[in-house]
């Protein structure tokens, strides 16, 4: 599928831009690749493959400087959250839901 496609493309993006995150924001759109990613498998009921999406998305997001990107960044950071506790949640991960929401 095309979410999975992408991701060699923007791994190699990340190794040809070296230090310069705040130029080409390579972190930063491959988190909103994976958060896209993580919502389109949850609408299809692939709940553990959208969590291991939206962990790939902070985990992204956790490999750059927020205030680079700005509002954008941290609406990102927020919503990736919100989603991990909500999905967390609802596939009975209540202890781990509980810590996205802290």
């Amino acid at each position: 599928n095309q979410g999975e496609m992408a991701e060699p493309h923007f791994e190699r993006a990340i190794r040809l831009q070296g230090g310069m995150e705040p130029v080409f924001k390579t972190h930063f759109q491959y988190a909103s690749h994976f958060f896209r990613y993580g919502n389109q498998l949850y609408a299809a009921k692939q709940y553990d493959k959208s969590l291991k999406a939206l962990h790939s998305a902070k985990k992204q997001l956790d490999l750059t400087i927020g205030y680079v990107h700005g509002a954008d960044f941290y609406r990102l950071q927020l919503d990736v959250h919100i989603n991990l506790g909500v999905i967390s949640g609802e596939t009975g991960k209540f202890a781990e839901s509980l810590e996205y929401f802290d």
